[in-house]
């Protein structure tokens, strides 16, 4: 993909339509992306936060709470956030998960800071030559 804002504004379209879909799957990946995209353009929180409020999965599945946990930092919700992602720490430990990303996104909550990046180790998902950008990073919060 080029980065030209025409290719930003397709992914947009195509991530808010995988936000509608009828999968869980499909939503948690779509607005976990519209609330963290690494590119400012294809970000939507508020889209994130209407489509991550509804993944019932949340209460159960530590990846769908970190999305929920995620879009409410992304709009700025961050006491909600902060209770998202103690939800998914607690999840993934009681899956015996590795948890240093989980607490990494906590603390960055804490900070009242939005996470910026992937939610997930996406290095295994990158095409073979090509580097994704970093994992994640603490932004500041909008003033």
């Amino acid at each position: 993909m080029s980065n030209d804002f025409s290719s930003y504004r397709e992914t947009s379209i195509l991530l808010h339509g995988a936000a509608n879909a009828r999968d869980p799957f499909v939503q948690m990946w779509a607005a976990g992306i519209l609330a963290t995209a690494p590119v400012p353009e294809v970000r939507d929180p508020e889209a994130a936060l209407a489509t991550a409020l509804t993944l019932t999965e949340a209460a159960t599945d530590p990846d769908y709470a970190e999305v929920v946990a995620a879009a409410q930092a992304a709009s700025g919700h961050f006491d909600e956030s902060i209770r998202a992602q103690e939800i998914a720490l607690a999840l993934a430990k009681n899956r015996r998960w590795n948890v240093t990303q989980i607490q990494l996104r906590l603390e960055t909550y804490r900070s009242r800071r939005p996470w910026t990046g992937y939610l997930c180790d996406c290095t295994d998902l990158s095409p073979e030559g090509h580097s994704p950008p970093p994992t994640g990073s603490a932004t500041r919060a909008p003033d």
